[in-house]
């Protein structure tokens, strides 16, 4: 069975990538929905949103997870080629 390694720019790709998602889940897109309306409230910590009315806008944090995957897998794959000295 062959082993299979990964070098240090695609282990940065990784951990880079896995910052990212955890950054984007704790500080979520939130959305106003009062009185029949919706508006975009912003940015805030998960467990604190910006007004008691506000909820998650689920969407767009599908969204930013999606493409952060998207590109970490893109980086992922163009540094395959690239060891360097210290790998």
């Amino acid at each position: 069975m062959k082993s299979v390694t990964i070098n240090n720019k695609q282990r940065y790709a990784l951990i880079l990538s896995a910052i990212s998602m955890v950054i984007a889940v704790l500080l979520p897109p939130w959305t106003y929905k009062h009185d029949g309306y919706e508006m975009h409230a912003g940015f805030s910590f998960l467990m604190m949103p910006p007004e008691s009315w506000c909820v998650v806008n689920l969407g767009l944090l599908m969204i930013e997870l999606f493409v952060i995957a998207l590109v970490g897998s893109i980086l992922f794959v163009c540094t395959k080629g690239q060891a360097t000295a210290q790998d």
